[in-house]
This record gives C-alpha cells, structure tokens and sequence, in this order.
C-alpha cells in the first residue's frame, strides 16, 4: 500500500496538478488530503484536478474550508474533521490539525496521527508509540520549507519535495509485530 499525504493546497492548480504527476509517478494507492482545499476565485481548476482521483481520495475539513462552497465544487467528502482508518496494516488518524480534542483512546500503538494546517513539514514520535506526521504545504509553505507533501510506503513515512518528490526526511516505522 503507497499512500500520498498532502495538505494545504489552497486553491493552486499548479501545485495540484505537480501533486497529481507525483501520485501518478510513484503508484500510489490512495491519497489522503489534510484539508485547506480550495480557496474562492480559484477553486474551479483545483477541484477539477482533484476530482480526477475522487475515488481514491480521503478528506478531511480544514480551517480554511467553506464546507457548502467547497462541496459544491468536489466529488469526494469534506465533511469529517477526523478520519479514523487502517491502511496498509497501519492505524492512521487523519485532520486538519488547528482543532484538537482527541480522545486518547483513539490511538494505538503505531498509530500514524497524519495532520496539517502549520505549513511546516514534521515527523516525531509521539508516547505510546504514536508518530506524528504533518506533509507541510504544497502550495504555501511557511518556515523556510520548499513546497512538500508526504509518502507512506514500505513501513516508512517521507517528506518530499514538489515538484521533483525528493526525499527531503524519511522515518521508518517501528514494526507492529
């Protein structure tokens, strides 16, 4: 299972559509994208891209986010703040990251808690084994930080770069067995 973690688009076509040849380039099976979507005046080429992978798609609400206009304009949800799932015999726990009530007995051991809304690309160890992953921006990256998004692939998680997706971290996981 190769999953592409992105978040922060904005509404940039053309950081979506780099994102969308580096989906394409490394096989990914799914995409998860950490909110902060779309951005009014320039919405409409974003979520024509975006849609093109729809059913591979997984979503959660940003802070940016208008959820009526935005779900207007795509064909995967944006209605979830959290997203719970198990992905390439991995827990992950997918938001956008400015709002955090989490309950502690959502995580598990090996948990991957996948969040953006900083800009800033990060990956730590978090107790009890969670890790923490943020992919940074593709579009407004803050920090210092090239525009970046994220890979979880063979038991290990990266930080790459966009356009080129250069590795510029990797983190390999604990083994869960």
């Amino acid at each position: 299972m190769r999953i592409l973690i992105f978040s922060d688009v904005h509404g940039d076509d053309e950081a979506a559509a780099q994102l969308l040849f580096q989906a394409d380039r490394l096989a990914v099976d799914q995409l998860f994208l950490l909110g902060d979507v779309l951005h009014p005046g320039r919405a409409v080429a974003t979520a024509a891209l975006l849609n093109r992978r729809r059913a591979d798609i997984t979503a959660v609400c940003g802070n940016c986010d208008d959820p009526d206009f935005d779900q207007e304009r795509l064909d995967f949800s944006l209605d979830r703040a959290f997203v719970s799932c198990e992905c390439g015999g991995r827990h992950f726990l997918l938001c956008h990251g400015h709002d955090r009530p989490f309950d502690q007995s959502w995580f598990t051991p090996g948990t991957i808690l996948a969040q953006g809304h900083t800009h800033i690309p990060e990956i730590s160890a978090l107790a009890g084994g969670v890790v923490r992953f943020n992919p940074g921006s593709i579009a407004r990256p803050r920090g210092g930080f090239p525009p970046t998004f994220g890979l979880y692939a063979e038991n290990k998680l990266s930080i790459r770069r966009l356009p080129d997706g250069d590795v510029l971290a990797e983190y390999q996981l604990p083994d869960l067995t």
